[in-house]
């Protein structure tokens, strides 16, 4: 865990010295990585995970979509490949594991969204600063050219999701909705 987290980290850091476009990439890049290897410390219940795969699902027309898909998919978690799915908004992601929340989502929009998936075991994770009050699960920061995430571990808890205490020693809890 802690060489992934350094790894993840040297590449925050590389942010600050490239150019703006390669440096929107490489975050995106970050972020994937960041993904897949958090996926290797959680744990969804056993009826949640009738397929082979890990599902995760982000937003059509999402730029992390194609970084998702070039960087994690068809890797493995466990015994578990790793599958990238592109829903709509509007849509119940009931076939997700892992939901990725873009903050172009109108608060109001994203506000329903965890509030109908707050009991379902799917890992939603975001961005903007209100993610765990509003019901998410996980948000990811930038802290001083570092990556850094928050969990609101009573909503995980809620949705039937188990977090390694190796993730918690690392991650920031807080209160959820």
């Amino acid at each position: 865990m802690a060489r992934v987290l350094s790894a993840l980290l040297a590449g925050v850091l590389l942010l600050a010295t490239a150019p703006a476009s390669h440096a929107n990439e490489l975050e995106l890049r970050v972020r994937a990585a960041f993904l897949y290897n958090l996926a290797k410390f959680v744990e969804w219940p056993a009826q949640s995970l009738s397929s082979q795969q890990i599902n995760i699902c982000v937003f059509q027309g999402s730029n992390f979509e194609k970084v998702l898909r070039q960087e994690i998919e068809g890797k493995s978690v466990g015994t578990r490949v790793v599958s990238v799915l592109s829903i709509q908004p509007s849509e119940l992601p009931g076939t997700c594991q892992i939901l990725h929340v873009e903050e172009s989502l109108p608060r109001e929009q994203l506000q329903t969204l965890l509030r109908t998936l707050k009991q379902q075991p799917v890992l939603t994770i975001g961005h903007r600063p209100s993610f765990t009050r509003d019901g998410g699960i996980l948000r990811l920061k930038s802290d001083q050219g570092r990556l850094r995430f928050e969990i609101a571990l009573s909503s995980g808890r809620i949705a039937g999701l188990g977090f390694s205490s190796k993730l918690l020693r690392v991650a920031e809890l807080v209160e959820g909705a």
